[in-house]
């Protein structure tokens, strides 16, 4: 058996009069996975309005231990889209 492990960047958010959880980014891997890499983690810089458009921006940060990217994600018909995203790694 494998033990999944993983990041997961998520907003709550009330859609309709329920509450909803909204995955803004996410990072999941097995030990066994031949594709593993080190723990990606991702934190929340920002609320903001960037474009001033009215609707809500979030400015977050993925790194790793080669990896760093800023991404920014809009909310849009109650899902959140990445619309902008720069980073650098190996």
């Amino acid at each position: 058996m494998t033990t999944p492990f993983g990041s997961v960047l998520y907003m709550r958010k009330y859609i309709n009069g329920k509450l909803e959880n909204i995955v803004l980014d996410e990072n999941f891997y097995t030990y066994d996975d031949n594709s593993w890499d080190p723990m990606i983690t991702h934190k929340v810089l920002w609320f903001c309005d960037l474009n001033h458009d009215g609707k809500l921006e979030i400015i977050t940060k993925s790194n790793g231990i080669d990896y760093l990217s800023y991404n920014v994600f809009e909310l849009r018909s109650n899902k959140f889209v990445r619309v902008l995203s720069n980073g650098a790694g190996a």
